[in-house]
C-alpha cells in the first residue's frame, strides 16, 4: 500500500500518515528590530581645479582610488578615522607631479556625519615622497 502524507501538523512539514508529530523545539526564537547600523555616511568633497584630469588615492579606513575629471567635483563616501590623500596630476608619466594632503580627520559625532570638502590645484612643483607613496599604496 503506498503511503500518503497530509500537511497537518504543528511544523508546517508534511508528515507520514500514522506517525507522531514533530516535537517542538526546546527554544523559541524571536526577532528584534535593532536601529541599523549606519557607516560611511560621512564625505569627503575634492573638487579638481587643477586645469586636467586627476588620479586620486584616499588612504585610510575606506581607501580609494578615483579619477576625477577637470572642474568637476567628487564626493568619496567614507567611515569615520584619519585620511592622507595622494594627487597624481597629469596626463602623461613626462609630466605627472604628485601631491600629499592629511592627516584628513572624519568624524561622526552625536549622530551626525560629516562633509570635508578639498579643492585641488595643480602644485607648482613635485612632491618625491608623495610619488613614492602613491606607487607603494602606503
Amino acid at each position: 500500500m503506498p503511503k500518503t502524507c497530509s500537511l497537518k501538523g504543528t511544523t508546517g512539514r508534511p508528515r507520514q500518515k500514522g506517525s507522531a508529530p514533530t516535537p517542538k523545539p526546546p527554544f523559541s526564537l524571536t526577532t528584534r528590530a535593532l536601529p541599523p547600523v549606519l557607516t560611511g555616511l560621512s564625505v569627503i568633497s575634492l573638487d579638481n581645479r587643477s586645469g586636467s584630469d586627476i588620479l586620486v588615492r584616499l588612504l585610510g579606513p575606506s581607501a580609494q582610488t578615483v579619477t576625477v575629471p577637470d572642474g568637476q567635483p567628487f564626493g568619496a563616501r567614507v567611515a569615520v578615522g584619519d585620511y592622507y590623500v595622494l594627487v597624481r596630476y597629469g596626463k602623461s608619466p613626462s609630466e605627472y607631479l604628485f601631491d600629499k594632503a592629511g592627516p584628513i580627520p572624519v568624524t561622526e559625532t552625536g549622530g551626525k556625519h560629516s562633509v570635508v570638502h578639498i579643492t585641488l590645484q595643480r602644485p607648482a612643483a613635485d612632491n618625491p615622497k608623495a610619488r613614492e607613496e602613491f606607487y607603494k599604496g602606503q
